[in-house]
């Protein structure tokens, strides 16, 4: 940041040194090389990780230029809710027409046009205040970071926010210091665009006063006559946009004056301390976000003045373009949104916008109060980038990926809309009709079906292989890309651990190799005899019995279809690398049970997501076999303090002790022949058990023996055979 005198401009330092003639250091060069490549990754991961490829909610509306093949003057001037879509929207009807409006492929091309925003800042920075500084990534973070996802990811809008910031970044870099006729026209072309585009119509109306103030305080005729060209581009633009246009607040409960007024100034807080992390409209998150909004409202109305007292001075107009732009959409989505009370002002796609009084603030001309006003907009810039990263101490490494900078409401939010989507497509696909899909999932894919004839846009759809609608029924391959989760209920959609069969319980499993599927239920009325199994279109009966008893079928990997049909409920498939309940297959014509291993005893269960488990000294179970099968033991380590001894292992009559290698890893899988009648077996530290609070180590009071990473039977060993001269026949 500099102060306003030219004379100094080239010799003064910002906060951290810089100045205008010095070039960014190779440091700072890689910092932001690898910045950038981190926040875009967490994009991609993101986009891969929750987008299903299927139109949602808002799309279904906006898109139906789309459906009717418009004329590109349509597409440009279609008007969604108080804003026409605009360029940004005939940028998109051109790509989702060449991938077949894949949203997943739409989500990343919004992520591109982001980089070119932030790529846009960042030239404008350096042009105007010298070289990039490590002080200066925040913007970078700020502007890249999830915490707008929903204008990305949920329902995907270029026009909405991004492709706005995209051009009046564009404005900012090329508003001149020497005015020339083509300059002022390429910029009024570009004002006039905004118009149209999203809720760039802000930021064509502080171009407009920009212009004005040129054109009426510079005394030079040349640059006054150009100013006053672009003045009428952009009033031929505004011209434009309203032919035929409805002001629409797309909000049920809009009124032109709210009671109590007191809820606008709370409204305009609660956005502020969103875009600085918060999640709640708690009193601090208020007082906090009222702070920053007073320093940044401030900020608006210094940008003016000195804009109006130097319209020549550059630094001083992209400061006002950006705030002024920043705060008529707050003020504006304040006066729409105010209704919907504060927790409102917290939604994701507010955030691009907002972001806006941040970047114009930090241009801001301080004059002599350079250092005070430089650090404080700093420190609200740094805290903007940093406060919605705090979130993710909050959540498991694991859940890191994909999901840097989103709050944890954000989160739960992203993921449960997902699920809607995805099991309204899953039922379609299954049935072909959307009512089946509405009933079981209502309001799943978009809230006003009746308005539209969905029948003949799914038809289109098909025909010309577009979205969700492109894959035959028996395709998965309209899912996310990364799948995160195992089970994905399609219906019953709502539901605890127990959904109902009665209708149809459907899932999609996601099954990795070597693992299995545990599926148990329970009688959902007295006379209830069987329920209909069907996995992956192999449908047969089984006994309701054998259903509480529980099942583990072992299926190729990959995701699977599966239903479950009859008067019972249903418990959460279970996925993992264990036997469960008995093994099951599919035959020719039905589902039997083909080998069935129980433990009994000493197990205290499968941790860490089912990776391993701990045993006592030692572990019994049940084996029933109707094959020649590999019984696969993995056993990762003794506990420490009983690591002395050998392991034994029974099955029946057959005995076998095996030594331990140094390194861990007992890895051995033994032949098993087919037995008339269940078998006992199991798996026994010779030198013994206890427990690590015995000996000082954590608190657990169970006697630990063994640590335990695999225990299942299958038609083919999974380790190396430890029974290479016979077939245990026990």
């Amino acid at each position: 940041m500099r102060p306003d005198s030219a004379e100094t401009v080239m010799t003064q330092t910002n906060v951290a040194g810089s100045d205008l003639s010095a070039r960014t250091s190779r440091g700072v060069k890689w910092v932001l090389v690898g910045l950038l490549m981190l926040l875009c990754f967490n994009w991609i991961a993101a986009v891969a990780r929750f987008q299903v490829n299927g139109l949602f909610f808002d799309q279904w509306s906006f898109y139906t230029p789309l459906f009717e093949d418009a004329d590109w003057w349509t597409i440009f001037s279609w008007q969604h809710g108080p804003h026409r879509q605009g360029l940004g929207f005939l940028l998109t009807a051109w790509f989702v027409d060449a991938i077949a409006w894949d949203s997943r492929v739409e989500s990343l091309w919004i992520v591109f046009w982001l980089v070119v925003a932030v790529g846009l800042m960042l030239r404008l920075r350096h042009r105007l205040l010298g070289r990039i500084q490590l002080s200066d990534m925040w913007i970078p973070v700020a502007m890249l970071g999830l915490l707008q996802y929903e204008s990305v990811i949920l329902v995907p809008n270029l026009s909405h926010s991004v492709m706005p910031l995209v051009l009046v970044m564009a404005v900012a870099n090329l508003w001149p210091e020497q005015w020339s006729f083509t300059r002022a026209l390429g910029i009024g072309s570009l004002g006039g665009v905004m118009w149209f585009t999203g809720f760039g119509l802000f930021g064509a109306m502080a171009l407009a006063v920009g212009f004005w103030w040129v054109a009426t305080r510079q005394e030079d005729r040349p640059t006054k006559w150009a100013a006053a060209a672009g003045l009428g581009l952009l009033a031929a633009g505004l011209v434009g946009f309203g032919v035929d246009y409805r002001f629409s607040a797309a909000s049920d409960g809009f009124g032109l004056v709210h009671w109590p007024l007191s809820d606008y100034p709370e409204f305009v807080a609660s956005m502020f301390a969103a875009r600085l992390g918060w999640q709640t409209a708690s009193g601090l998150a208020l007082a906090t976000g009222g702070v920053v909004a007073v320093a940044l409202l401030g900020a608006m109305i210094w940008a003016a003045w000195s804009a109006r007292k130097r319209p020549a001075d550059r630094r001083a107009m992209v400061a006002f373009l950006l705030t002024v732009m920043g705060w008529l959409y707050i003020g504006f989505t304040m006066f729409g949104r105010v209704h919907l009370e504060p927790e409102a002002a917290t939604a994701s796609r507010y955030m691009t916008l907002v972001l806006l009084v941040w970047l114009g603030a930090s241009f801001l001309p301080w004059g002599r109060w350079e250092n005070v006003g430089c650090w404080a907009i700093l420190i609200m810039g740094w805290l903007a980038a940093l406060g919605p990263l705090v979130h993710m101490l909050e959540r498991p490494e694991k859940d890191w990926l994909g999901t840097v900078g989103m709050r944890n409401g954000d989160l739960i939010n992203l993921r449960s809309f997902e699920a809607r989507k995805l099991a309204w497509i899953a039922v379609w696909q299954e049935t072909g009709d959307w009512r089946a899909a509405e009933t079981a999932v209502p309001d799943g894919v978009f809230p006003h079906t009746e308005t539209m004839d969905m029948d003949e846009r799914l038809a289109m759809m098909r025909e010309r292989g577009l979205s969700f609608a492109a894959y035959p029924a028996d395709s998965l391959d309209w899912l996310s890309w990364w799948r995160d989760q195992s089970v994905y209920w399609a219906s019953p959609f709502r539901g605890g651990n127990w959904r109902s069969a009665e209708e149809g319980a459907r899932a999609i499993l996601r099954v990795r190799y070597g693992e299995t599927i545990g599926l148990q239920g329970r009688s959902g009325g007295d006379d209830a005899s069987s329920i209909v199994l069907n996995l992956n279109g192999r449908s047969a009966p089984v006994d309701m019995a054998e259903l509480e008893e529980g099942l583990s079928i072992f299926p190729l990997s990959g995701d699977q279809r599966l239903r479950v049909q009859g008067s019972a409920n249903l418990r959460t498939p279970v996925i993992d690398h264990g036997h469960a309940f008995p093994s099951w297959q599919w035959t020719e014509s039905a589902w039997v049970r083909n080998h069935r291993l129980v433990i009994k005893d000493g197990f205290y269960g499968w941790e860490n997501s089912g990776e391993f488990g701990w045993t006592a000294e030692k572990l019994t179970g049940e084996l029933e076999l109707n094959f020649l099968a590999s019984m696969n033991v993995w056993i990762e380590s003794q506990f420490d303090p009983v690591s002395g001894g050998n392991v034994v292992i029974e099955i029946g009559s057959w005995t076998r002790e095996f030594v331990m290698p140094e390194a861990g890893d007992l890895k051995v899988s033994l032949l098993v022949g087919s037995t008339d009648e269940p078998i006992q077996f199991s798996l026994r530290n010779t030198a013994g058990a206890v427990s690590p609070r015995e000996v000082g180590l954590w608190d657990d009071a169970r006697p630990l023996g063994l640590r335990l990473r695999r225990l299942t039977v299958g038609h083919h060993p999974e380790f190396e055979v430890g029974n290479l001269d016979d077939i245990i026949q026990p």
